[in-house]
């Protein structure tokens, strides 16, 4: 037989296809046996197609093994998701063996699984699908598995991406310290399903924001699930549609953690209620004192941000001022007079509809000095009364015994208060600007015994509790520590003494 040089190299260069072929093929299969080089599968686009799930050098620096089952071979795509958060599904479809898939956020070296799925535990052609809700912007990870000892033989694995309804929330991490959260994590969970878990500041002060999709009236929980070195230091902050702040910045608590109701956008809110002084209320003192009100129940978007009040001697009050508080000091009244006011809570969205006129009467005699004891101010329980001491004298200062905390130079008032049975508490810790004392007396203007004193119950201001008598008056007296004056404001709360909360 006649060889030829033409056919020698005819052959040769047949073998070299052959073999760069079986390389080729072999370089393939081996290209996605790791993380580090998982292929990359676009969502909504085109499925991989059939492959085998051959490799037995199974992944596991840095890589949690799937929580669903025990893998022999393994397979390795990687997936961006853009336009987020959305919802992920990942469906995987094989002609033999026993497939399992396992997914993961994070970074090669150190993922962390998001999910795991071995539904259908038999050998043969089966179909393993894992859906991820709110995944936000990011690249994540997919392990094709099997739990045989052979090659698994895929027919086809797809990934797809559909938008969600609602409006974006998002869910700020910062660190008060400045060094990350040193393995403290949250779980974010919206009706009770998990969308962020083990979630956590990787270092500095942050903000890290992480979005998430929601609708009105979702509630959406942040539990703490890891202390890590300083839980103190971690923070949390959730935004709305608007960027409005709807929760903290504050820590996160262990379960059952926080909830809080997401708003994609607002509505009017819900009127004021339980005024002070109360609706038709009779014998209001003249003098000054705080007036308050409950703000409205908040119902998902509804919050009120500040309230417009109307106050005056006319049926229809004239505009007062806007306030963010929900309180107010209408001065000195005048004696013997109907006084009518109006709250309206407001927010983005208007004005709340349908606010109550609520009136009062006050008392006959006109508001006097309250330096003197004579002169007392009537206060009653939940009655907030604010004054200064600035201007007062010292001329009534009580002189007898004082319960062991001392009656100063420092000018003061007076207050009275009529016994109704109840442990009163007069505090002064609320809105006081000086070092205060307080001491409570019974008995009759120049002949006063005291029952109650304190110095500091409150840093540098005072509060003392003392039990009361139906029908016995206990005066009050305002004073300062050596001769300071000031601002202060005296709340006065009464509790039944066999309630737990006076115990």
């Amino acid at each position: 037989m006649k060889i030829t040089m033409f056919s020698v190299i005819a052959k040769i260069t047949l073998l070299l296809i052959v073999v760069l072929s079986i390389l080729l093929i072999s370089n393939i299969a081996n290209a996605q046996t790791s993380c580090a080089t998982a292929v990359n599968i676009t969502p909504n686009g085109a499925c991989s197609g059939a492959f085998s799930v051959s490799d037995n050098s199974i992944e596991t620096t840095g890589t949690p093994a799937p929580s669903c089952g025990t893998i022999t071979r393994e397979y390795w795509f990687v997936y961006t998701v853009t336009g987020g958060p959305c919802d992920i599904s990942i469906t995987g479809i094989s002609a033999d063996r026993n497939l399992l898939i396992q997914t993961f956020s994070g970074t090669c070296g150190s993922l962390t699984e998001t999910a795991c799925v071995d539904n259908d535990a038999t050998n043969g052609a089966q179909t393993e699908s894992v859906n991820l809700s709110n995944v936000n912007n990011g690249t994540y990870y997919i392990r094709v598995a099997n739990t045989r000892n052979s090659d698994l033989a895929m027919t086809d694995l797809c990934v797809t991406s559909t938008p969600l309804s609602g409006c974006n929330h998002t869910i700020r991490l910062t660190d008060t310290y400045g060094d990350g959260w040193n393995g403290g994590t949250i779980t974010v969970s919206v009706n009770g399903t998990p969308i962020l878990v083990d979630t956590t500041l990787s270092g500095g002060n942050g903000p890290e924001d992480l979005l998430i999709i929601v609708n009105t009236g979702d509630v959406i929980n942040i539990t703490r699930t890891n202390d890590g070195s300083y839980p103190s230091e971690m923070e949390v902050e959730v935004l709305d549609a608007s960027s409005n702040s709807i929760y903290g910045p504050a820590q996160p608590q262990t379960a059952p953690g926080t909830d809080i109701t997401a708003c994609c956008s607002q509505s009017v809110p819900n009127t004021a209620s339980n005024p002070y002084p109360a609706n038709g209320a009779n014998n209001v003192s003249n003098c000054p004192q705080t007036f308050k009100w409950d703000p409205p129940l908040i119902t998902a978007c509804d919050e009120a941000t500040s309230f417009d009040l109307y106050f005056g001697t006319a049926g229809s009050p004239p505009f007062l001022l806007n306030t963010t508080d929900t309180f107010f000091n209408p001065g000195i009244l005048t004696a013997s007079t109907t006084y009518y006011w109006t709250v309206v809570a407001k927010n983005s969205a208007g004005d709340a509809v349908g606010s109550t006129t609520w009136s009062f009467d006050t008392e006959a005699t006109p508001c006097t000095d309250n330096d003197f004891c004579t002169n007392a101010q009537n206060v009653i329980c939940g009655g907030s009364y604010s004054g200064t001491t600035t201007t007062a004298t010292n001329s009534d200062n009580p002189s007898t015994g004082s319960c062991g905390i001392s009656v100063d130079a420092a000018a003061g008032r007076w207050y009275v208060f009529s016994g109704t049975g109840d442990v009163v508490t007069a505090s002064m810790c609320a809105a006081t600007n000086y070092d205060s004392k307080i001491h409570v007396f019974t008995g009759t203007c120049g002949s006063l015994s005291c029952i109650a004193s304190n110095d500091d119950g409150c840093g540098s201001y005072s509060t003392v509790s003392f039990g009361t008598v139906a029908g016995t008056d206990y005066y009050i007296f305002v004073g300062g520590y050596g001769s300071n004056t000031g601002d202060y404001s005296l709340d006065i709360t009464c509790c039944t003494p066999s309630a737990p909360s006076c115990a």
